[in-house]
């Protein structure tokens, strides 16, 4: 331009090449350029990527006796360049429960599903972002602890581990008549490149509750004495004694005279079953007559 024009520069269009925003000069929320040095000063509208055709118009200011369009002159044009805009990636957000309470199973081979994490966004702020990535949720360590055995692995709860899906629910299968739990440390996450700052590990506990089975024990249905016996002991009166299966073995059992029914003189110190089995009394100096007792036994197991 001569130089009694003085130019001037503005965006001029803006056409979206990739990316799923629509061709839109909204793609800049300030476009400024410097008419000396011809920098571009610019500021990008939120959480918009892609690559965009960007046209700026320069201008001058002829008229008719400087050449300008009143004459036919042309005072005006665009120019083009591609600006590539990189999508930011971000940490999902999501929420959790606290803890997942599932009992003991059975049976062999049942596959669970259950929910874990909820309310999930593949991004903390940026919306676009669920339609590029996918949630992730990556077990990082696994860890598992039973009451029933000292040394427990996880391999020993699960016959196939646990997994989480994109739907913030976790997937496993039992092994039958095992508990414990099992604690998880997961890393959320999604399928576009690693977000800014460190990941978040979220603890996840998975407890398999104890169901637990009834005890086992037997009896004599009857035992005869002789009168004016005075103190008796009757080890392994109580015999078959169990707390139930192997993974029960912490348990104690607990026997109990449910009724008990005779004369009271009768004894001098009742029936009373220890926690051996052993049945324990005394009879009544030149007592005789008989005695009907209704007994169980218990586990500290619930």
């Amino acid at each position: 331009a001569p130089e009694c024009h003085n130019l001037s520069y503005a965006l001029d269009e803006v056409q979206t090449l990739t990316g799923r925003w629509p061709s839109s000069t909204a793609l800049f929320t300030r476009f400024d350029v410097d008419t000396e040095s011809g920098n571009i000063s610019l500021t990008l509208a939120q959480y918009w990527s892609g690559t965009f055709r960007v046209g700026i118009r320069a201008t001058d200011t002829g008229n008719d006796i400087t050449g300008g369009p009143e004459i036919g002159g042309v005072n005006s044009s665009v120019v083009f360049f591609t600006l590539v805009v990189k999508t930011v990636n971000e940490a999902p957000a999501y929420k959790h429960v606290e803890r997942l309470v599932v009992p003991e199973t059975a049976v062999a081979g049942v596959r669970q599903q259950h929910a874990y994490f909820f309310n999930i966004t593949t991004g903390t702020g940026d919306v676009n972002l669920g339609d590029l990535f996918q949630v992730t949720f990556s077990i990082v360590s696994s860890s598992c602890t039973s009451a029933a055995y000292a040394d427990f692995s996880c391999d020993s709860l699960f016959a196939s581990p646990p997994a989480f899906a994109a739907d913030g629910s976790v997937t496993f299968t039992l092994r039958p008549g095992q508990f414990g739990t099992a604690t998880l440390l997961v890393r959320p996450g999604n399928t576009g490149p690693a977000p800014p700052g460190d990941a978040v590990l979220v603890s996840a506990v998975i407890q398999v509750a104890d169901v637990n089975a009834p005890p086992t024990c037997s009896f004599p249905p009857a035992l005869a004495v002789v009168e004016s016996a005075g103190a008796l002991r009757f080890p392994s009166f109580m015999t078959n004694l169990s707390v139930g299966p192997e993974n029960e073995r912490y348990q104690h059992l607990v026997f109990e005279i449910e009724t008990a029914l005779f004369p009271a003189e009768l004894f001098d110190s009742p029936p009373l079953i220890s926690p051996d089995g052993t049945l324990m009394m005394q009879t009544g100096d030149g007592r005789h007559g008989s005695a009907g007792l209704t007994l169980s036994c218990w586990d500290n197991g619930g």
